[in-house]
């Protein structure tokens, strides 16, 4: 074989070496990077379960963030609106379809309200006769978890039936500006999850809603196998090339 065939054959062989060593490094990482979601999930789950009601700070910041304070506990004080409460569609438990009823709490002390979830209940019958959801609207305390909206991966629709001009109003993953628009008062961008020992609530059986570590460190072995699989291959197909090139 001639030299400038050598450097041919060589500069061709350069380029899958190349692209192989590119996706290990980039799987291996990928890896690494979901087992370190994995360890910020366990400590997100332990810290749900040791965090107590009882040492709920009071009330709210006007500038309190879902992002910075999810899942943390909260104390406040207000009316509920009991005339304007929403459904939220299409929540599931335990196979069964229902709703998650959310109530503003009337903040004496801010500019807003803040929803309250006050949990699940079954859907029975018809959407066209819904379940009384009434609450006393004297002044209380209220202690529960920060937490988001609740969102899908596609929503056909806007978050709020049109159709139903009653109250409660039912709603499908909606936005709290899209709440706001039905109501006279501006809301928090966010929730809080009624606690368990809390009155005035139904079924509550709170957890992160976030991907679980186990699923994480799941995708983290594929990546790894997937890294370990393109070296294995690599390395078959170098031992030939060169055991080749060699005979020649």
């Amino acid at each position: 074989m001639t030299g400038k065939k050598r450097r041919a054959e060589n500069t061709v062989w350069l380029i899958p070496s190349v692209a192989a060593i590119v996706c290990f490094l980039l799987f291996v990482n990928l890896g690494r990077w979901q087992l370190e979601r994995a360890q910020q999930k366990d400590i997100l789950f332990a810290s749900f379960e040791q965090q107590q009601p009882t040492a709920a700070p009071d009330g709210l910041a006007s500038n309190e963030s879902v992002e910075k304070s999810r899942y943390q506990h909260r104390k406040v004080y207000g009316r509920y609106d009991s005339a304007h409460q929403f459904l939220l569609d299409n929540m599931v438990h335990d196979g069964q379809v229902g709703f998650q009823v959310l109530t503003p709490l009337i903040l004496p002390d801010q500019q807003r309200a803040l929803l309250i979830n006050r949990g699940w209940i079954p859907l029975v019958g018809s959407r066209q006769n819904l379940p009384q959801v009434t609450v006393d609207s004297g002044l209380r305390q209220v202690t529960g978890r920060i937490d988001r909206l609740p969102r899908a991966g596609f929503r056909p629709g806007p978050g709020l039936t049109m159709a139903r001009q009653d109250w409660p109003r039912l709603a499908l993953f909606p936005t709290a500006s899209e709440l706001e628009d039905v109501l006279d008062y501006p809301l928090f961008d966010f929730v809080l999850l009624l606690d368990k020992r809390e009155p005035d609530g139904y079924l509550r059986q709170w957890r992160p809603t976030v991907m679980s570590a186990n699923q994480h460190r799941g995708y983290a072995f594929q990546w790894f196998a997937m890294a370990t699989a393109i070296m294995i291959l690599f390395t078959v197909l170098s031992w030939k090339y060169w055991t080749r090139r060699l005979r020649e």
